[in-house]
């Protein structure tokens, strides 16, 4: 995965840089290998989360977090996809819901987006609320609020919900969209229990439903710093040092990623197959900052770390641990053998070029931010006006997920309407099957067939 999704976002930066030139044609295969590369890694993860939980491994990583930025950022998350169901989202928080908190944020937004992303995906008509209330005010610098995620579905049966969060499961009111892997109930009451708290359902068929939860929160009286948005990095600016890089792996494909990354950035590379050698070469070259894989055969990234700040005598050397453990908890394991930062693989190239940046205190240049592209929209309305045979041909093939023959029909649709057809087409090859079903629903609804 970190050689797919790294590969994607190198073509992808160079075409914007102008370094490379693609097709249109090219540009949306390139972004549909990387949309498949994040949702298979998204299956990857809950995959590796379940291994987790069940090995004990699992922990909380509490940290600052702006709570009313993350809740904001969750409703612009998916908006599109509600408003391309003709769905109403909202995401509401009382006024006594304090602003700084600190709570493992991470996990606290993975069980959001699954509540909310289940609701959005099952709900046909109407609309999803996230709603956020202060059971409590602030007591002794503490507060607990309680998160509910509303909808207008289906509705669950009584005996469908005892199976919601057994893993690989789906009550049946959610089978029709063969997506996901049965996992994301099972990981979210997991994690929300992890965090001192449970999992409600109130639900009956044909009534909607609601998911809800209560968690205590440590309140902050400072603000927390913004995140910074990340840029697209082309190059650095004039006037800085040649740094020397060392890259320690023994995975050529690994290896290969990074020099393509920072190699058009000026940097004079070192390369190392495995930990005696990166040792060896950190003796001789004394980089000015190294990038070390943690398992390479001989010598581990661990001792290679170790045995640098053994002997280092001119100064400590910056290290980077570039690592594809699924352990999140190892951070520490990695930092206690001398290593400063630790990258998970896969990678994203912002993420990279901020930690190095930060160490090397570089100056970048960044592109320009460009306007977004316009496009036409597929709406209900609009597929309506298709004839019934067709729509029926397209709905079922979107049931089965026959990308090949949603092709097929986005052609004759562009035959009737061409804008429309090219836009169908693009989201085919996005393979938003999900979002264009409910469409297709949609626009049968509104034509009364």
């Amino acid at each position: 995965m970190n050689a797919i999704l790294g590969f994607a976002d190198l073509m992808r930066r160079e075409a914007r840089t102008g370094r490379a030139r693609l097709t249109a044609e090219q540009a949306e295969n390139l972004a549909t290998i990387h949309r498949s590369g994040e949702h298979l890694l998204g299956l990857i993860n809950d995959v590796l989360d379940i291994s987790k939980i069940e090995s004990g491994r699992a922990t909380c990583q509490p940290t600052d977090c702006d709570l009313h930025a993350l809740l904001g950022e969750l409703g612009e998350l998916l908006r599109e996809r509600a408003t391309l169901k003709s769905l109403s989202l909202r995401v509401h928080w009382a006024a006594t819901v304090p602003r700084h908190v600190r709570a493992d944020a991470t996990k606290l937004r993975q069980v959001l987006i699954n509540l909310l992303g289940n609701a959005v995906k099952f709900t046909q008509q109407g609309s999803v609320l996230l709603a956020v209330d202060a059971l409590r005010g602030e007591q002794g610098g503490r507060c607990r609020l309680r998160f509910a995620v509303s909808d207008t579905g289906p509705g669950i049966a009584a005996e469908e919900q005892a199976k919601l969060f057994q893993p690989f499961s789906q009550a049946l009111a959610g089978v029709s969209p063969q997506e996901g892997s049965g996992l994301g109930l099972a990981i979210s009451r997991q994690h929300v229990q992890l965090m001192g708290g449970d999992i409600a359902v109130h639900s009956a068929p044909g009534q909607g439903s609601r998911f809800s939860f209560e968690l205590d929160f440590e309140v902050l009286k400072g603000a927390v710093p913004e995140a910074k948005a990340q840029r697209l990095v082309i190059g650095l600016e004039p006037g800085q040092p040649r740094y020397r890089v060392l890259i320690g792996d023994d995975i050529e494909t690994n290896r290969q990623l990074l020099i393509k990354n920072l190699k058009p950035l000026g940097f004079a590379l070192i390369e190392a197959t495995d930990g005696e050698q990166a040792l060896a070469r950190w003796r001789d070259e004394q980089p000015d900052l190294i990038l070390l894989d943690m398992r390479m055969p001989k010598m581990d990234g661990y001792e290679v770390a170790r045995r640098i700040r053994a002997e280092e005598k001119r100064g400590r050397t910056p290290i980077i641990a570039v690592t594809a453990s699924a352990f999140e908890e190892q951070r520490d394991e990695v930092l206690a053998a001398g290593c400063d930062e630790f990258l998970r693989k896969p990678f994203r190239d912002a993420d990279l070029f901020e930690l190095i940046g930060r160490h090397l205190k570089l100056a970048f240049v960044y592109a320009e931010r460009a306007a977004p592209a316009l496009h036409t929209a597929v709406d209900a309305a609009r597929l309506g006006a298709l004839p019934a045979a067709l729509r029926a041909q397209l709905r079922e093939a979107l049931l089965v997920l026959d990308g090949a023959r949603c092709g097929e029909l986005a052609e004759q649709v562009a035959a009737l309407d061409p804008e429309l057809g090219a836009a169908l087409g693009k989201q085919v090859k996005e393979m938003r099957f999900e979002e264009l079903l409910g469409l297709c629903e949609a626009a049968d609804a509104w034509t009364g067939t």
